[in-house]
């Protein structure tokens, strides 16, 4: 059912932008379900449609956990820390 729908909502999104290719990539590319799906849907409506291989379709849990290791012995309050979604890790 999850796959379904966004599936759909995908198509529905690319059809309402005017996209002409689908990426699909991060940890959610990994659900080789979800893959078959949209590729089947894209290549019907003649989207291009690409996806990384499934061995580089992970979440960014090792990137984080790389980061916090990098910056373990740094003593910046947590409180003090303003999120920006544009920093650069490393």
């Amino acid at each position: 059912a999850v796959s379904d729908v966004l599936t759909a909502k995908t198509l529905a999104a690319a059809k309402n932008y005017g996209a002409k290719t689908i990426i699909l990539a991060g940890g959610v590319a990994a659900n080789e379900l979800l893959r078959q799906n949209i590729k089947e849907k894209a290549e019907i409506t003649k989207l291009n449609f690409l996806s990384p291989p499934l061995n580089l379709c992970g979440d960014n849990a090792v990137m984080i956990a790389l980061a916090a290791k990098q910056n373990l012995n740094k003593k910046t309050k947590w409180q003090k820390i303003k999120a920006q979604a544009n920093w650069r890790i490393g």
